[in-house]
């Protein structure tokens, strides 16, 4: 289902002069959260692991942008003998490593200007009783960078929505619809919001994300991510006894319906962390400065993905990064970093 967004008159782009920012746009920085020690429960005794997997990903972001990695108070100096002295390191209160969940959205426009789209946030739908934090460290962002901040009046977790920065935003029912994050909110008032604050001409609404997401119910960037305006690429699977499989195909047909070109990931691994399989969608990919960083399962299938990605972004490095332990703990890499587009 695509829905056309307007207003009297006029369109939510001319409304906001601004947009959210292409998934290529070049980025001033990625911003990245410390694991910390009061996550420790969180990670089930595997906060080693969690700080590891973290380390490796700033590693290969700094490698072609600069990052500003995030640590709560008192952390800061643990957190600097895990990475390149080039790494940025500020302190700020957080409850939750995944910056991409409860950052904010930047726009641009082409005059140069930006602002910060800073969503309500309430613990991945009451998921995560302590989140005060979460919920103020958007505009606490926001004023670091020098960034205008906008709160709205929202629920929504920033990979609940991908964009191809041309005014094409893609949501899922299950995620921005969820009861628990905004009930009795409508497809028409989440859709002129859009309009308003983020600049989106067109909103497409898919049904799910991948099955098994249960801990961020269905966020877009799991099935669906961009390589150019109204250029989709989806996760599925070959296996059609996969309940994924099924998912693909629905996501497929309403993106075409809408008429966007789509490429299909055609594996998902599923594969063993912490005596736990879990998947590893490879549509959860970031794009940085030249380069687009492609979630790694350790799998055979990762070489043909990392050829598959480079295909699409010809004029990018496609960068292999591991991203196992991420998903055991229910993300992925565009929730644990969060772009800011220069």
């Amino acid at each position: 289902m695509d829905q056309r967004i307007s207003q009297p008159g006029q369109t939510g782009a001319t409304a906001t002069a601004l947009r959210l920012a292409s998934p290529t746009a070049r980025h001033e920085c990625s911003l990245v959260a410390w694991p910390s020690l009061a996550e420790g429960a969180a990670w089930n005794g595997h906060l080693g692991a969690a700080r590891d997997a973290v380390a490796s990903l700033v590693r290969t972001i700094v490698r072609f942008e600069p990052v500003v990695l995030v640590a709560v108070p008192g952390e800061a100096r643990v957190a600097a003998s895990y990475v390149p002295p080039e790494v940025t390191i500020v302190e700020q209160a957080f409850d939750h490593a995944r910056l991409g969940d409860v950052g904010p959205l930047v726009l641009t426009g082409e005059d140069g200007r930006r602002r910060g789209a800073c969503f309500a946030f309430n613990g991945w739908g009451g998921r995560a009783p302590r989140h005060a934090a979460d919920t103020e460290v958007a505009v606490a962002l926001c004023e670091l960078l020098g960034l205008s901040a906008e709160e709205i009046p929202l629920v929504l977790e920033g990979p609940a929505v991908v964009t191809d920065g041309a005014g094409t935003l893609v949501v899922t029912e299950q995620s921005v619809l969820d009861p628990a994050r905004n009930p009795g909110r409508s497809r028409d008032e989440v859709a002129a919001l859009f309009g308003r604050h983020l600049g989106g001409e067109l909103l497409i609404w898919l049904t799910s994300g991948l099955v098994d997401d249960v801990s961020t119910d269905g966020h877009a960037a799991t099935v669906v991510s961009f390589c150019g305006p109204r250029q989709a690429l989806v996760q599925s699977t070959s296996d059609p006894a996969d309940p994924d499989h099924a998912v693909a195909r629905e996501t497929r047909l309403r993106l075409e319906d809408a008429g966007l070109q789509v490429a299909l990931f055609e594996t998902l691994p599923h594969v063993e962390c912490f005596g736990r399989v879990v998947e590893v969608p490879y549509a959860n990919l970031y794009p940085v400065n030249d380069a687009v960083l492609v979630p790694m399962a350790g799998t055979p299938a990762d070489g043909a993905v990392l050829s598959f990605v480079e295909d699409r972004f010809p004029e990018r490095e496609a960068v292999g990064v591991p991203a196992v332990v991420a998903a055991w703990s229910g993300a992925g890499l565009r929730h644990l970093a969060c772009p800011v587009a220069g």
